[in-house]
């Protein structure tokens, strides 16, 4: 699972509890560290405002699954 624009990790702490394999990704140095704090077993990268760098991530990842949950622009 993808969550697109983590933020502080609520959501993957909620879902790493459950054993699912996640990847948190966020602009912002803050909210990534943050999301690794309260989501110590997932993945947590910090991505810049690049399109084509957030295109090629998600897309060589194969993930089935993508979370897109209040996520400003």
């Amino acid at each position: 699972v993808l969550d697109f624009g983590c933020g502080n990790g609520s959501d993957m702490q909620f879902l790493s509890k459950k054993g699912i394999d996640l990847t948190g990704i966020d602009y912002s140095k803050e909210m990534i560290k943050r999301a690794k704090s309260r989501a110590k077993k997932a993945r947590v990268l910090r991505i810049q405002n690049n399109k084509k760098e957030i295109s090629e991530k998600v897309r060589n990842a194969g993930f089935e699954i993508i979370l897109v949950h209040a996520v400003k622009k």
